[in-house]
């Protein structure tokens, strides 16, 4: 197989060195199993910005290396997959995620279910050939896995619908208390800085909490105000996107693509299925519906009220986004610190997780 380069379609458009408005317009070259990813980092407004005003899908361009180039860099994938053969599925699992989440026929949070299903689902038949297949050969024991994984993606990518994905949560009930504890938490964690210690400053000034407290409490009343305006403002209403639909008429200016597109963003920013090789598959889910409702959280909160969104929007995403980088960069091992919060609280299953996906 080929070692491509793949980049966001609008790729070239923010590096254009002939406009002068991509000077500050950062992004990363990822070295993944099947690829180098080229992406955009959210520290910088211009790329929000032009998320926000992309409202169809993201899509992503693959082109091949130069032969001298694909030589260095082929071999780094290779070796990724050779020392941990369970990323030959990297390219299939993230193709997956990627058309889940951007599947419009349901709710962002839906969505977040259905990846919960299937990153739960692989990582059990991964168990479960640990202990059934424990006497096969250890390359028998990878064919009928990566069989059984294949399959499976292939299934969920046939289906007509998600529908009975979807069914399967329907016990689960949202706890704004969880959501609202969890994403405070993990807006400590940010780097400092002058305006992520504005962003964070707001947001709990505005959830209610003074920033230097050790515990939440939770006020049904004001924590339930902010969620209803998150939903009222980024909510998906597929009715509104039927274009002869008298909802469609008389919709107001549409923000439902805006977490989307950034959630999107950060599968593809962290290398999602595994933004952490030493992690399995569902400690990584948990990181990333962990890192989404700590978005909604910082959003919601900071947005609430808000007389100019667009432009908190922006700020909100660029600020949280650059703490993030900060931490990257110094090779902080946030991934490993919400896993270890998550699993000291008990909150490691997939109901668990539903919860904070709807909350």
């Amino acid at each position: 197989m080929p070692y491509p380069i793949i980049t966001p379609m609008f790729f070239q458009e923010l590096t254009d060195p002939g406009n002068s408005e991509n000077a500050d317009v950062s992004y990363l070259m990822l070295t993944t199993p099947y690829a180098v990813e080229y992406i955009f980092t959210l520290e910088n407004e211009r790329v929000v910005r032009r998320l926000m005003e992309q409202k169809d899908i993201l899509a992503y361009r693959i082109v091949s290396m130069k032969p001298e180039i694909e030589a260095e860099y082929a071999p780094k994938g290779e070796k990724l997959v050779k020392d941990r053969p369970i990323l030959k599925h990297y390219w299939g699992i993230k193709t997956l995620t990627m058309n889940l989440l951007q599947d419009r026929r349901y709710s962002l949070e839906q969505r977040m279910l259905m990846v919960n299903y299937v990153y739960r689902t692989i990582q059990a038949m991964i168990d479960k050939s640990d202990e059934v297949d424990k006497e096969l050969p250890a390359e028998d024991k990878q064919r009928r896995l990566d069989g059984a994984i294949a399959a499976f993606g292939q299934s969920i990518l046939n289906a007509k619908d998600h529908n009975d994905i979807i069914k399967y949560f329907e016990e689960v009930r949202p706890n704004y208390a969880y959501s609202f504890q969890d994403g405070l938490s993990f807006l400590r964690i940010l780097r400092d800085s002058e305006d992520v210690t504005k962003l964070r400053t707001i947001v709990y000034n505005k959830a209610g909490v003074p920033v230097d407290a050790d515990s939440f409490k939770y006020e049904t009343e004001k924590h339930t105000a902010i969620k209803e305006a998150y939903r009222e403002m980024f909510g998906w209403r597929p009715e509104e996107h039927n274009e002869n639909s008298e909802a469609a008429a008389n919709a107001e200016f549409d923000r439902s693509h805006y977490m989307e597109q950034i959630l999107v963003n950060y599968v593809w920013s962290y290398c999602f299925p595994y933004a952490d090789l030493g992690l399995d598959l569902w400690e990584n889910f948990m990181f990333l519906n962990t890192l989404y409702n700590a978005l909604k959280i910082t959003v919601g909160c900071y947005l609430y009220e808000s007389k100019t969104p667009d432009e908190d929007f922006v700020f909100a995403i660029k600020t949280f986004d650059k703490g993030l980088q900060e931490l990257r960069e110094r090779k902080f091992p946030i991934t490993r610190l919400i896993i270890d919060s998550i699993k000291k609280a008990g909150l490691t299953n997939n109901g668990d997780m539903a919860i904070l996906s709807i909350s």
